[in-house]
């Protein structure tokens, strides 16, 4: 299991349905399971509906959790995709 603490970029962070979109297609893509935790809240990376739920903005605070077989992988892909601010959304 691998966990990091991350704050989501300024402008809509995790709140826009374009980017929340793009993040989950993004975690589909592995074997690993992945969530996201904040305010003492965890939901499923690859759940759309439990990420829109979090009701993430910018400049939040989040801790990416990723365990599985590609765990590695997984949380450098998703912690890039947050730190570039979602460019490719």
């Amino acid at each position: 299991m691998q966990s990091k603490e991350l704050v989501l970029p300024p402008k809509d962070g995790l709140f826009s349905k374009r980017a929340v979109k793009y993040f989950n297609a993004e975690a589909e893509k592995f074997a690993s399971e992945i969530y996201v935790c904040s305010d003492n809240r965890q939901v499923r990376a690859k759940s759309l509906l439990g990420l829109l739920s979090l009701n993430l903005a910018g400049n939040m605070e989040i801790t990416l959790i990723t365990r599985g077989p590609d765990e590695e992988k997984a949380m450098q892909t998703m912690t890039a995709l947050i730190e570039s601010g979602f460019e490719s959304t």
